[in-house]
């Protein structure tokens, strides 16, 4: 096989991908009805790490990496499900800081104090925080690490979807991190 059969080859792949990606989207988009009908909770870590396992055995690492950010912006999406909704969590909204509202509201400089779950057993790890925050299209100013807290500054743009992406980040890290 030469190079352009090749590329071929990884174009038709590509194409099966979307098509799986977006099947498996809609199924996470009818998840998402089914918790917010019955007030389920969107991470399940248990679950997560099931299927992690199954697909780093049957795929190797990579495999594993790329079904974790599958996972990832499956949730996101349904935590903006939950947003729109207006399904959010008491808690969290009482735990926005009147500097985080203004930045919710009129975009700015976010800060973000998590503490991550290095067991993966109850929250998010480092990696993953990290990685969330990456995938979520925002722009990640700073990162400090303090024993156990990762502090997060991550610019928000005045514009609707930058300030509704920061919401939703802000929501699922609270959510998914341990307080």
């Amino acid at each position: 096989m030469d190079l352009a059969e090749i590329r071929n080859k990884i174009n038709d792949i590509d194409n099966e991908l979307i098509k799986l990606l977006n099947e498996r989207m809609i199924c996470a988009e009818e998840v998402a009805h089914i918790k917010l009908e019955t007030k389920d909770c969107i991470y399940k870590p248990a679950r997560e790490k099931e299927i992690c396992g199954r697909f780093e055995a049957e795929a190797g690492k990579a495999g594993r990496m790329v079904i974790k950010s599958v996972m990832r912006n499956s949730r996101f999406m349904q935590y903006g499900m939950y947003v729109d909704n207006e399904n959010v969590d008491c808690d969290f909204i009482q735990s926005i800081d009147d500097d985080n509202r203004e930045v919710f509201l009129h975009g700015g400089k976010l800060v973000l104090m998590l503490e991550a779950d290095e067991t993966g057993a109850k929250g998010l790890t480092t990696e993953d925080i990290l990685m969330l925050s990456a995938e979520s299209g925002l722009e990640i100013k700073n990162i400090g690490f303090y024993k156990k807290t990762i502090e997060l500054e991550i610019l928000v743009d005045d514009t609707d979807e930058s300030k509704k992406n920061a919401y939703i980040l802000a929501y699922m890290l609270y959510m998914e991190t341990i307080h």
